[in-house]
């Protein structure tokens, strides 16, 4: 990837600022202290997770591919649902960004439906990490028999059991690293501005 001295320029200027608001932080609490960890009951009555919804260039389940650039237009007012069960909303979607990898899902499982305590008890123990999308494809052309899908409409965005696209996964439910959510902000950071330079091309 190249990326241009104003971008490079900004990268390290957001790192920077990271860096001073960490160690802030750091002076704050604890110096001689690694990582901060959230509890388990304050996780518990959040009931946040993120992870990817999609992972483009993995062949599904039902044939599909989906490509780099298929989620730019994307509807921000998506439903979370258990199961692809339409009759079983269970939280929230925070932040719904395409990035690099795939469309990246921060959500909030509302813990007072039965469902959703459901999903967050089988989340929590590790027996289910699926995500999984119901869409409807746009546009689309095939290869070998594979429907290669660069634009898409997504109806709904589940937590299940199997998801489609095996590398579907929610990645963060119970703790997070200070060290390495510095890194992974600034990773997405880069991965967006990415995105934008290829999408103004």
């Amino acid at each position: 990837m190249i990326i241009n001295a104003s971008v490079y320029n900004d990268i390290l200027i957001l790192y920077a600022n990271m860096i001073l608001s960490f160690n802030k932080n750091m002076e704050n609490n604890n110096k001689n202290k690694l990582f901060r960890e959230i509890k388990e009951k304050n996780i518990d009555d959040l009931g946040i997770f993120s992870g990817y919804a999609s992972v483009f260039d993995i062949e599904d389940s039902s044939g599909d591919i989906i490509k780099f650039g298929a989620f730019k237009n994307i509807d921000r007012n998506i439903k979370l649902l258990w199961q692809h069960n339409a009759n079983k909303p269970i939280g929230k979607i925070l932040e719904l960004i395409e990035e690099c990898k795939g469309l990246y899902i921060k959500a909030q499982i509302i813990l007072d439906l039965d469902a959703g305590k459901e999903a967050y008890i089988l989340l929590k123990n590790n027996i289910i990490d699926g995500l999984s999308i119901g869409y409807m494809p746009l546009n689309f052309y095939y290869k070998d028999n594979i429907r290669i899908i660069t634009e898409i409409k997504v109806v709904e965005i589940s937590v299940v059991t199997f998801p489609a696209n095996d590398k579907a996964r929610i990645e963060n439910i119970k703790q997070e690293k200070a060290i390495n959510g510095l890194e992974e902000r600034i990773f997405r950071k880069i991965s967006r501005i990415h995105f934008q330079q290829i999408s103004n091309k």
